[in-house]
């Protein structure tokens, strides 16, 4: 059982859509029947935070499993996961830091048994793993997204150029960019190549085919 009153900031920002749920999918986990975290589909090398303070106990590369991944003790015998974390440089924080609650600890990927870029967060208390969606209380405040360049939807972009909510054409249509419209670009991620916007994510280029045009770099400063 939770301690009484425990609130868990957010991994990542509670924008980004949640793709399985704690308990989901037991014929894919029977050893745990049902999906032992939450799952959100982010793209690749986004920041990921420390859930509760506490001391990091293990972060470990491998090719199973949770992949790259951080692990922190918290009091209460709590135990936060963070995997599927990405490729290289993926951690921030070493065994045996002290880490705050909301502090930026690694960047998120695609590693280990994944199906595509995103985050597993679980909790466990001892070694027993329990849903912490109740228990999400706070949205990490995350300065707002630096513009990485400019881009303009191309004129053969017909009729118009889906906004979807993640980086991927499984996830959900929000908007549309009609061509020439433009846009300012935060992140590149996902399984291909999918732009962040300030709207959402939108494609690049499919099936070969360039939708956007690149239209400089912001400068720096």
């Amino acid at each position: 059982m939770p301690p009484a009153g425990l609130k868990l900031l957010y991994p990542v920002k509670s924008t980004f859509p949640i793709t399985q749920r704690f308990g989901e999918n037991p014929q894919w986990y029977p050893i745990t029947n049902g999906h032992n975290g939450i799952d959100w589909g982010i793209p690749l090398r986004t920041p990921i935070y420390a859930t509760l303070p506490g001391s990091v106990v293990r972060v470990a590369a491998d090719n199973t499993g949770y992949g790259n991944h951080i692990r922190i003790s918290h009091d209460g015998n709590l135990l936060s996961i963070y995997g599927h974390m990405d490729e290289r440089n993926y951690a921030l924080v070493k065994v045996g830091d002290a880490v705050t609650a909301g502090q930026h600890i690694g960047y998120s990927g695609n590693t280990g048994r994944s199906t595509g870029p995103h985050l597993h967060f679980e909790v466990r208390e001892g070694s027993t793993a329990f849903n912490p969606e109740p228990y999400l209380s706070e949205n990490i405040n995350v300065p707002p997204a630096k513009t990485l360049f400019k881009a303009r939807v191309l004129e053969t972009t017909q009729p118009f150029l889906n906004i979807r909510s993640g980086p991927g054409i499984l996830y959900p249509v929000i908007a549309k960019y009609s061509p020439g419209d433009e846009m300012e670009v935060t992140d590149i991620g996902g399984d291909t190549v999918w732009l962040q916007t300030k709207k959402g994510f939108v494609a690049y280029r499919i099936d070969k085919k360039t939708l956007v045009q690149i239209l400089g770099m912001e400068d720096e400063g």
